[in-house]
Order: structure tokens, then C-alpha cells, then sequence
């Protein structure tokens, strides 16, 4: 065992006022090494949640295309496709294309004034 000298020697070193702030400043060091590494956490899962946002957005794209190139396979599709972009019809078929009735724009005239009259009446 150490003897009671060799004890008080330890203790006077290890409560050094520059032992404690070294061990102080190097405790700090670490915790600031840590913010940063938990920031950069979060940081991360952030991004990775972003991602597979539009990981499910793209994978429900790429079934929908799927589904209109499964479509296309068959001849129905294709006719459908082609009535949809193009207006066609097939040999013996009839179209009718129904045209909206142009809107006629109604001018608001004001009434005219006494005076006016007058004036158009002299005028004509």
C-alpha cells in the first residue's frame, strides 16, 4: 500500500488547479465532438425520411406506368389510346362533335343623357 506521503502527493497533483482545467477543457472537447455527431444524426435522418418520401412517390409512378404499358399491350388499349389523343373513328363509325355556342359579349350601354338625345337627334 501506498504510505501517506506518496498519497498526499497524488491528491496535490490531481487537484492541481492545471490538471483541472486541462481535464476540463478535454471534457469539453468531447462534448462538442458529441453535439456535432448528433446534429450530423439528425441531420441524416432528415434527409433519409426525405428520401423515402420520394422513394413511395416513384415507386407508385412506376406502377402506374407499368399498368398503362400493360394496357397498351392490348389491342383495346392501344384503340382507346389512340381515340383519346386523336380524334378518329374507325371505317363505317360516325362522329358527331359537338361545338360550344360562342358567348356573345354584351356591351353595357349607359343611358343616355338629356342632352344627348338632343344631340343625336339633331345629327341623324
Amino acid at each position: 500500500m501506498l504510505d501517506y506521503s506518496q498519497k498526499r502527493k497524488i491528491r496535490s497533483v490531481l487537484y492541481n488547479r492545471a490538471t483541472l482545467i486541462t481535464l476540463f477543457i478535454i471534457v469539453l472537447i468531447f462534448l462538442h465532438s458529441t453535439y456535432v455527431v448528433y446534429q450530423k444524426k439528425r441531420a441524416s435522418e432528415k434527409m433519409k425520411n426525405l428520401s423515402q418520401g420520394h422513394l413511395m412517390e416513384l415507386q407508385a409512378r412506376d406502377k402506374e406506368i407499368k399498368s398503362k404499358i400493360e394496357k397498351l399491350g392490348t389491342s383495346s388499349g392501344i384503340e382507346e389510346e389512340i381515340r383519346s389523343k386523336f380524334t378518329v373513328a374507325k371505317g363505317g363509325e360516325s362522329m358527331v362533335v359537338i361545338i360550344d355556342a360562342p358567348t356573345t359579349a354584351t356591351a353595357t350601354s349607359t343611358p343616355a343623357g338629356f342632352w344627348q338625345k338632343i344631340w343625336h337627334f339633331f345629327v341623324k
